[in-house]
């Protein structure tokens, strides 16, 4: 008899077609060892190291300061770390009520690989992330315009090793290997988990940029529009005071208007 290698599932009205088959006995296969996979927990990232993680950060400004607008988009926009290595500079977009917005959408110069939407970002964030990439664009005597990459470098290349392994090895001084699993994606979920304490479920799944839930939300202007109703004052997004641990409690209360990143120059 032919050694059976493999089991199918079949249709009971198929099953007819198997009578009278004797099968071997399967004692043997079926109490074979098996391993067992654990997988890991996402871990929160404690509040100290948060804090400590933090302060580290702002001293990259002095030391490393491309590496510093690495950390401080991913930190702010909850970006994956491809959104970052496509970002350009008309990706900073604000809107009719003065809320500043990274615009992960498609334009005619544009097509990203993730998901689509309006990512918030507070004021004195979007204005950090614009003088730190001016200097940058200063130091090395480049001309700033809206399809310049978000991360500066000497090319593509360059720019994704800065993100991908410069800034992933500096993040395991925080979340080591043994307990986390990511290392920039960390910041996405700690993003994510930061937006939820302030505004809601609902708003942490618009803030991820997650697959629109109904027809409504489908439509980016709805999306952007939603953000209004929960910050009125156009301040929406993570603050530089939630990024060091301490969640401010918010009331929760139309496209991005033509003034891009150069609105934040003063």
């Amino acid at each position: 008899m032919a050694r059976l290698t493999c089991f199918v599932r079949f249709a009971k009205d198929k099953m007819a077609l198997f009578s009278g088959l004797t099968l071997p006995d399967l004692t043997g296969f079926m109490n074979a060892a098996k391993l067992s996979v654990t997988h890991r927990e996402h871990k929160a990232i404690p509040n100290e190291t948060v804090a400590a993680m933090d302060k580290a950060a702002h001293e990259l400004k002095k030391t490393d300061l491309r590496l510093w607008l690495v950390h401080l988009c991913l930190t702010h926009l909850g970006a994956r770390p491809n959104d970052l290595h496509e970002a350009a500079m008309s990706w900073l977009q604000e809107s009719s009520w003065r809320q500043w917005f990274f615009a992960v959408v498609v334009t005619q110069t544009s097509r990203p690989k993730a998901s689509l939407s309006y990512t918030p970002l507070t004021r004195e964030v979007a204005a950090e992330i614009v003088r730190v990439r001016m200097e940058l664009a200063t130091k090395h005597k480049e001309e700033l315009n809206d399809q310049s990459p978000l991360i500066p470098g000497a090319h593509n290349e360059d720019r994704w090793n800065v993100i991908y392994r410069v800034h992933s090895d500096w993040m395991r001084q925080w979340v080591p290997s043994v307990d986390y699993e990511g290392s920039n994606y960390e910041l996405r979920r700690l993003a994510t988990q930061t937006i939820r304490s302030k505004y809601g479920k609902d708003a942490a799944s618009d803030f991820a940029r997650h697959a629109a839930k109904d027809v409504t939300q489908a439509h980016h202007l709805e999306r952007v529009n939603v953000w209004r109703d929960r910050c009125p004052d156009g301040d929406a997004g993570i603050s530089f005071a939630d990024a060091r641990g301490r969640h401010i409690e918010l009331q929760l209360g139309e496209a991005p208007a033509a003034r891009g990143w150069r609105g934040l120059v003063s």
